[in-house]
């Protein structure tokens, strides 16, 4: 029968509603903050980190520590260069000039006297002191202050020059009064006056510190003292060398004899700071081609350990599981090709927490490479990501279990972390 005009039908106002539904959503999600189409829309990108916590509705930790730097092992050996030394008793002269010339005189009515000053460099390395001047003219007696110690007093000849200075009472910078004596007419003339300081400069004993880490430390099977003496002069002394306050070597030098080798103990080696000394008793060396050697051996890398109770054993490994894994064994009757698949159905259906191992490294762009050992298990890293999550729960024991990280290549791991999540 034919529809009547004006009359639409029922499918086109059904089309109509949902066209209208349709239009209000897409205005609704346009409008809504971006945090909440994401969520609406399942747009929000996920953290690769592992959350789930299992039966304990948060991480355990079992094990944190900080490993820093690690190295990849190389066999050989390997050197420190140490700086060179230098051992000398030197002896020096120095003229210090003080006046040309002075006159001092004495009478019954009139007394003149001079006061000059001079100074003393390297007061603490002075020998000794003397005080020189010619004798022009000399009437009398005469008297010689030094720092307000009298020195001279009497008739002065040049048989009585050089006087000496004592050295108990010499400062940095003194003062000589030099005047006449007596009630009469006395009269004294003097020229070119100066003192002469002799000096000796010493280094007899000399240090020398480098250090070894505790990785080099844990790897050194040999090591030993390489240098050679060059002397600066004819007076031969005895050389000492001490090590970690142990004696090295006491003996005569022997100048320009080539190259000395002396063995070191291992177990003289400290991780950290070592001391080297060297002593003379005389004579001027220079001590050069310093080196320490050393030959590496296998090397030890750090192991790490964390528990596994029965508690966290059994949540990891669930009777569901242990039931599952029996059943397997049961069914494919020793068929790896049946048995594999089937274990892998247990994990996925009974699993209720995970060990988990997290590694954070300092750089996010040098590439980590690395063996890790979990108990008899390795696995391989290969990453420039900050850092690497991998569930090991296939690797761990009841009771103790050891991680061990193998570099082979140089990078810094800021935190190793064992956790059930």
């Amino acid at each position: 029968m034919a529809n009547k005009r004006g009359v639409s039908e029922p499918a086109g106002d059904i089309a109509a509603l949902i066209l209208l539904i349709m239009l209000s959503i897409i205005i609704y999600i346009v409008l809504i903050p971006p945090a909440e189409r994401e969520a609406l829309l399942g747009e929000n990108d996920t953290s690769s980190n592992y959350t789930n916590y299992g039966n304990y509705g948060y991480e355990q930790t079992l094990l944190s520590s900080s490993p820093g730097e690690v190295h990849p092992f190389t066999k050989g050996t390997a050197k420190k260069e140490i700086s060179p030394v230098s051992l000398f008793t030197n002896k020096e002269d120095a003229i210090t000039n003080i006046a040309t010339s002075l006159t001092v005189s004495k009478s019954l009515f009139s007394e003149e006297t001079k006061q000059l000053s001079f100074s003393i460099e390297n007061i603490k390395n002075l020998d000794s002191a003397s005080l020189f001047f010619f004798i022009k003219e000399a009437k009398g007696e005469m008297f010689i202050e030094l720092n307000g110690n009298t020195i001279f007093e009497g008739q002065i000849t040049q048989d009585n020059v050089p006087l000496t200075l004592p050295t108990g009472i010499l400062k940095a910078n003194n003062i000589l009064r030099i005047g006449a004596k007596g009630k009469w007419w006395n009269r004294f003339s003097l020229s070119e006056i100066y003192v002469k300081s002799s000096y000796t400069y010493e280094n007899t004993l000399a240090k020398r510190t480098f250090e070894i880490s505790s990785r080099e430390k844990s790897n050194i099977e040999k090591a030993s003292l390489e240098y050679y003496v060059n002397c600066m002069g004819n007076d031969q002394g005895i050389l000492s060398i001490m090590f970690n306050r142990k004696l090295l070597s006491d003996d005569y030098v022997v100048c320009d004899a080539g190259k000395r080798t002396l063995e070191i103990s291992t177990r003289d080696l400290s991780a950290g700071t070592n001391v080297l000394e060297f002593r003379t008793d005389k004579g001027n060396y220079e001590i050069q081609g310093l080196e320490l050697n050393m030959e590496m051996g296998e090397k030890t890398f750090p192991a790490y350990n964390f528990e596994i109770t029965n508690e966290i054993y059994k949540d990891v490994f669930s009777s569901c599981y242990l039931d599952c894994e029996s059943g397997c064994g049961i069914q494919c009757e020793g068929n790896n090709e049946c048995y594999k698949p089937c274990i892998d159905d247990c994990k996925n259906t009974c699993y209720n927490s995970n060990v988990v191992l997290e590694l954070t490294f300092a750089d996010n762009t040098k590439r980590k490479k690395a063996s890790i050992t979990i108990n008899e298990f390795e696995i391989n890293i290969n990453t420039q990501a900050p850092e690497y999550v991998r569930v090991i729960s296939d690797y761990i024991r009841r009771g103790d279990n050891v991680v061990k990280i193998v570099p082979r290549s140089s990078f810094d791991i800021l935190n190793l972390r064992v956790f059930v999540g």
